[in-house]
């Protein structure tokens, strides 16, 4: 990772009284600065958190309690954030007008899961507790303080926390996603118990977290391509060790429009690049490999195989209706201290819950963009009965990482499936030796490319997001400003 020269001056940010954006973009979670332009958006900022006196007079009030956060973030953000291996950085300003016996200062790091606004939606999974100022041991003042003081703090941001059986698991990033009603979100607060009567007084910051997750190394003829800007992928033909087959899947094609209908039994195989880990912002390679099966292709007006082979150059074109779609499937326990137990899937935008109280969400998060190969290793003529195209998934700078802790999955499956064109009609086909289940594989997303170049880059421009369906959108939980003022 590399950081902003210190020489740099940082920039302040002083939050005002609006509230900040729910929802993270894609630039906040981005952490790979081996781009030149990357590391240049980098900045180290300031953020101040203020509590305000209580004065009914507006021109007598004061922030008189300031939590200052530093964080390296992209000029873009809007709150603190920290990866892997950073310090929680900063300090607590007290500007008291007048003398106030200040008993305790102590600053926290939390994080939470919320799955609702109510008390027993809230669970706390790791806590960090730093002491910074306490009144019995201030002998000279006793705990009574004027004036302006500034105690700085730094610590670690932990990468790893303990369920209640002490196993260790990884710290999940920042979760705040529309349509997930399950959230994990951080903050940093200062606690202050001051008075007489020790009022206590908070000030809570709300901080993002991305953990650095690093994507494999590339394979060597995959990595080749990259470096040398080779406009094509060796295949799977050549690179078996570069591609991950998935099991074939079987479809009976029919042709609907055609004077002299037909029918075709194709074996489609979709391969994606292996090792099956990627990293967000990248793309999936995929490769489909669709061809006749023998004699289970049959015409029933000519006994042509003419037809069939039209059949099976329209499943190969760009326009092919079989596709690749990447699924998100995100299950979460309301639970934090629990493993949550498997789930069934649902619908794209749906939910499930059962007396458990696991929940899993499953989503479309991208599709395979097709081509037809250029590889000159490609033979001259095509070989009769088989057809292939070329293709990639693109994958969103904002994906969440696939994540495994005891309350939370975040998994995706990379699954072949088909859509109705006109003139075709397509089924699964089943046999005695054959399932009619079309097929998928499990894959990794990563926050982080290999320290080894090249980096993957896509063949195809990334296409335009589709439009979200609002029907699914769901009210979450989210600390007001009132609340990050402690008022």
């Amino acid at each position: 990772m590399s950081h902003p020269s210190p020489s740099r001056p940082p920039r302040y940010s002083t939050l005002s009284l609006a509230p900040l954006p729910v929802y993270p973009n894609a630039a906040e979670l981005e952490i790979d600065t081996d781009s030149i332009a990357s590391r240049n958006d980098l900045s180290k900022e300031a953020f101040d958190f203020c509590l305000e006196s209580s004065s009914s007079s507006a021109t007598s009030r004061h922030g008189w309690a300031t939590l200052r956060l530093w964080s390296v973030v992209p000029r873009a953000s809007q709150r603190p954030r920290y990866i892997s291996g950073e310090n929680v950085e900063g300090s607590v300003i007290l500007d008291l007008k007048r003398p106030q016996m200040i008993h305790s200062v102590v600053v926290l790091l939390r994080g939470r899961l919320i799955t609702s606004s109510l008390d027993e939606g809230s669970q706390l999974f790791m806590e960090v507790i730093r002491p910074i100022w306490s009144g019995k041991d201030d002998r000279p003042t006793g705990g009574k303080l004027q004036g302006r003081h500034e105690w700085p703090f730094s610590f670690p941001f932990p990468t790893t926390f303990q369920d209640k059986e002490l196993r260790t698991h990884p710290m999940p990033q920042t979760v705040l996603q529309r349509g997930i009603n399950a959230n994990v979100m951080y903050e940093v607060v200062v606690k202050i118990n001051h008075g007489l009567l020790h009022t206590k007084q908070r000030i809570n910051a709300n901080v993002l977290y991305v953990p650095v997750l690093r994507a494999p190394p590339l394979l060597p003829l995959r990595a080749s391509a990259y470096f040398n800007n080779s406009p094509y992928l060796v295949g799977p033909l050549e690179d078996r060790r570069g591609w991950l087959a998935m099991p074939p899947s079987y479809l009976r094609v029919s042709t609907t429009s055609d004077r002299t209908p037909s029918t075709a039994d194709i074996k489609c195989t979709a391969f994606i690049a292996n090792p099956a880990a990627y990293t967000r912002g990248t793309v999936i390679p995929c490769h489909l490999i669709c061809e006749l099966v023998g004699e289970e292709t049959y015409e029933p007006e000519t006994g042509s195989s003419t037809s069939s082979s039209s059949i099976l150059n329209l499943l190969a074109s760009r326009k092919s209706p079989i596709s690749l779609k990447l699924l998100q499937n995100v299950r979460y326990s309301q639970d934090p201290q629990r493993l949550a137990p498997k789930g069934q899937l649902v619908k794209a935008g749906q939910s499930s819950q059962d007396k458990d109280e696991r929940t899993v969400h499953l989503k479309e998060v991208g599709e395979a963009v097709w081509w037809k190969p250029i590889s000159n290793t490609e033979p001259s003529s095509p070989t009769p009965g088989k057809s292939s195209l070329d293709g990639e998934i693109h994958l969103d700078m904002g994906l969440l990482p696939s994540t495994h802790v005891p309350f939370l999955e975040i998994s995706y499956t990379v699954s072949l499936s088909f859509s109705e064109r006109d003139g075709l009609e397509i089924q699964p086909l089943t046999t005695q030796r054959r399932s009619s289940r079309l097929s998928a594989a499990v894959v990794k997303i990563a926050t982080a490319h290999d320290v080894e170049r090249p980096i993957p880059v896509p063949f195809t421009p990334r296409p335009a997001p589709k439009k979200r369906d609002l029907s699914t959108v769901e009210t979450i939980p989210y600390f007001s400003r009132s609340r990050i003022m402690g008022r």
